[in-house]
């Protein structure tokens, strides 16, 4: 008798999860299980059908990307992409000249990824560093500096997918 299965196993390194537990128990709370994060995010955002009709989740955070590809109703291919919001945030301070905290903060509140969108009245007032008073900048001009890099950050999420499922790609994300 010969048995089979086919699994689909996710690693980390043993000290960066005894890290994690570490730290949310200085905090006062149990760990009972670790779980990847575009598991995670999968499981809260998708539906049995979804994940049976084939679908990619892509959790876009401030440090990596997590991707999570269903067909048939499992799990069959996970990533974790090493770029993600923060080089955007990064291009907006570089961009704009204004500090880091303040990018992330005009990237969250008046960021859109979709130059086409945004109102040509629309304008957003930028901190400045060193004293100087702040400016005041048109929002399209924003979303020229976050669309192009939002565009190449997806296109390494596509290249991911179609690497892995070629043409059997899935139909829905």
């Amino acid at each position: 008798m010969r048995m089979q299965a086919k699994v689909h196993l996710i690693t980390c390194h043993n000290d960066m999860a005894k890290n994690i537990v570490k730290a949310v128990e200085r905090c006062g709370l149990k760990v009972d299980q670790l779980i990847f994060a575009g598991l995670a995010s999968s499981y809260s955002v998708l539906t049995e059908d979804e994940r049976e009709l084939g679908v990619c989740v892509v959790d876009i955070g401030g440090g990596t990307m997590d991707i999570a590809v269903y067909t048939g109703g499992a799990l069959r291919h996970t990533k974790v992409i090493p770029y993600a919001g923060n080089v955007v945030t990064s291009d907006i301070a570089y961009a704009f000249g204004t500090p880091p905290s303040d990018a992330e903060a005009i990237k969250v509140r008046h960021g859109c990824a979709l130059g086409s969108i945004v109102g040509k009245d629309e304008s957003v007032e930028v901190p400045s560093v060193g004293g100087r008073p702040p400016r005041s900048l048109q929002r399209q001009t924003l979303a020229e500096v976050i669309e192009p890099r939002y565009t190449e950050l997806l296109n390494l999420v596509n290249e991911e997918i179609y690497a892995v499922a070629g043409k059997a790609s899935p139909t829905r994300g």
